[in-house]
């Protein structure tokens, strides 16, 4: 009981957990006949309370307990084990879920210190946390499963059901800087930096619409793009700005 499981190819993954007696450390395959256990050295230590998702080409393993919390990443290749040491860790927890999303994995909840209520993303080589304007509550054992490109999650100690829907990517359109990966919604699209923050009276632009050669990535506007229009301010006339091209700025008007 307290074990993990995972799919990779054709077969499930199971690692560890508890007897009742013993805490576990053995990996056994289903291969849809047969259990089959896989002996390996390194294996993650015995541990229960953990989670496992698949993750591309291999299944990721977070966390759990053995009597004391557990915060280790490990990786399996379909014949090995290896531990991995990633430049950045969600804290040490049990009782946390996590599920398959693209090429990585998803991750949300459990008891560390207190109940937890952060989402981490495993892409392969690192965690990176997710920040997220709506998020469920702080729970633990509760579930959660892929479904097309979100994940669902249900239960715990508090029986909500939430969607993960993952953040767009550079380039996708936008109302919100929340609804992009890189927090950033300028000139209708996710963008790869701020890139001003919308100010129309700037030289830069992240959108093909705003003057950009392609969207998502921020660009200097070309050399005599207005900046600001033309004006007449207590009947003087006032010329134009234009943009350098070699500045963000908008230069002021003479």
């Amino acid at each position: 009981q307290l074990h993990a499981m995972a799919t990779l190819g054709s077969k499930i993954v199971l690692f560890g957990g508890t007897n009742g007696f013993s805490i576990l450390s053995d990996t056994w395959e289903w291969d849809g006949m047969t259990w089959v256990e896989r002996t390996t050295a390194p294996a993650p230590p015995a541990r229960y309370n953990h989670a496992m998702a698949t993750a591309g080409t291999k299944v990721v393993l977070f966390g759990g307990t053995n009597g004391s919390l557990l915060g280790d990443t490990w990786e399996w290749s379909g014949s090995s084990w290896t531990k991995r040491t990633p430049a950045e860790n969600p804290p040490a927890r049990d009782g946390h879920a996590m599920a398959p999303l693209g090429n990585g994995a998803l991750l949300f909840g459990g008891t560390g210190s207190s109940t937890l209520s952060d989402t981490w993303f495993w892409d392969g080589a690192t965690w990176i946390q997710q920040n997220s304007t709506s998020t469920p509550p702080a729970i633990a054992g509760h579930a959660m499963s892929k479904l097309g490109n979100k994940v669902m999650l249900f239960g715990g100690n508090g029986a909500t059901t939430w969607q993960w829907v993952p953040p767009a990517a550079d380039g996708a359109t936008c109302s919100s800087d929340a609804a992009c990966g890189s927090g950033a919604c300028v000139d209708g699209v996710c963008c790869s930096t701020p890139c001003g923050g919308n100010d129309l009276t700037d030289c830069q632009a992240c959108s093909i619409a705003a003057g950009a050669s392609v969207d998502g990535v921020c660009e200097l506007l070309p050399a005599t793009t207005e900046c600001r229009a033309a004006t007449c301010e207590r009947d003087i006339a006032v010329s134009q700005a234009v943009c350098s091209g070699t500045s963000m700025d908008c230069p002021a008007r003479v």
